[in-house]
């Protein structure tokens, strides 16, 4: 009851009350307890440190005749009970945190069997929930399995990974890009227990940059390389010595057409022109 519980905990004593029914009660016993039939209470405070945790009440129906003798075993168990609260909350705070925060949060066994994940990262796998995506192995979600050996290279090599850049499958199949940062957590033998990390979504981001990328080696207009990137796969082919044939198309009187039928079909005849090169090419072969 909490008028009890709060006046127990407010005394910081333990307190037996052989008749709730009296009328000069130091607390306040809500009808609920009378409803009941409780007839005698025990009031445990439980403290840990300076802190208190919370009161432990026990309720009896007819009164068990406790005496000290009784009463002095509670008052030996309550600082355990009471850091067993203190854990408990703890934990509850740590799990309350672990989902809330907005990143993917996970822990591994070396074999890659998930012990531990949040609920944003089932969510950006794809997962209904993360009991889900404990079903899997780490090893699974890897759209290359390459990126999972190079990332056990870099975790045995110096016990962490940072940003590691990667792609995971979804559970729909889809891929995202992630950012995946972990270190290893040892134990007295020197080796692995497990590995704990966090993963970032990067897909757009990633987007974005590759899309900077693409633009600023192709023409925005016909899509073929501009004059950078040709001269960089130019260069490439030289000092390759792979011998390159390079073919100068001059497109004439091109700029009547910009004069007679306007700016839209001038770009119109340059996007028509660059897609011929490009259907009679080869695939090894630069259209710029």
């Amino acid at each position: 009851d909490a008028w009890c519980g709060a006046w127990a905990v407010a005394h910081g004593r333990v307190h037996w009350v052989q008749d709730v029914k009296s009328p000069d009660l130091p607390f306040r016993v809500s009808p609920t307890l009378h409803q009941a039939g409780v007839r005698s209470l025990l009031l445990l405070p439980l403290t840990s440190g300076a802190e208190t945790t919370g009161c432990l009440v026990l309720d009896y129906r007819s009164p068990p005749g406790l005496d000290p003798a009784h009463i002095e075993p509670c008052e030996a168990i309550r600082p355990v009970v009471a850091v067993a609260v203190e854990r408990v909350r703890d934990y509850r705070s740590h799990e309350d945190l672990f989902h809330r925060v907005p990143v993917g949060l996970y822990r591994s066994s070396p074999d890659g069997r998930l012990l531990h994940v949040n609920r944003f990262l089932a969510e950006l796998l794809g997962y209904p929930s993360p009991e889900a995506l404990l079903a899997r192995n780490a090893q699974d979600l890897y759209a290359a399995p390459q990126d999972r050996e190079r990332w056990r290279q870099l975790m045995d090599t110096s016990g962490r990974v940072d940003d590691f850049e990667t792609r995971m499958r979804r559970a729909d199949g889809r891929i995202v890009w992630v950012l995946d940062s972990a270190r290893a957590v040892f134990g007295p033998d020197g080796r692995p227990l497990y590995y704990e990390g966090y993963v970032v979504d990067y897909t757009a981001r990633r987007a974005l940059q590759d899309q900077v990328s693409y633009l600023s080696r192709h023409d925005p207009l016909t899509g073929v390389a501009n004059r950078e990137e040709f001269l960089h796969q130019l260069t490439a082919a030289l000092e390759a010595d792979r011998r390159p044939a390079v073919l100068l198309l001059d497109l004439n009187d091109f700029r009547q057409v910009n004069e007679e039928f306007g700016p839209a079909t001038g770009d119109r005849t340059l996007q028509w022109v660059a897609q011929t090169l490009r259907a009679h090419v080869r695939s090894t072969d630069v259209v710029a």
